[in-house]
């Protein structure tokens, strides 16, 4: 995205769409089209957290190490330290996510805004 633009703004309240930011000054918008996740209860398949897990850390990726942090510069600084190699962001779910989960007697997934895997 360009410069001055900021990440979690560009996300904010969008479904299916990620941040991602691997240095420098350039980050990225991903979206996510609907397919790939197999195995997983329809009421969790759509959550934003199951999508960057299940998807994009497991299948894509083959991550299985991630640290959660809550702070947008903490992140980015852990990126531009080389403590990390990316920093993925997501939106905080939605009421409407949860209450679709506890009805499929379903627990949520662990779920934080902002995770940074260990690439």
């Amino acid at each position: 995205m360009p410069q001055g633009t900021d990440i979690t703004t560009a996300i904010a309240g969008k479904r299916d769409v990620y941040g991602l930011y691997t240095g420098g000054s350039t980050w990225y918008r991903l979206s996510y089209k609907g397919e790939g996740i197999h195995g997983v209860p329809p009421a969790l398949r759509d959550l934003d957290v199951t999508v960057l897990h299940d998807l994009i850390f497991k299948q894509l990726l083959d991550i299985e190490t991630v640290s959660y942090e809550m702070d947008v510069q903490k992140c980015l600084q852990a990126v531009r330290s080389g403590q990390f190699r990316a920093a993925f962001f997501l939106n905080p779910t939605g009421v409407y996510d949860v209450e679709r989960v506890a009805l499929a007697s379903l627990r949520m997934p662990r779920n934080l805004p902002i995770s940074i895997p260990s690439l």
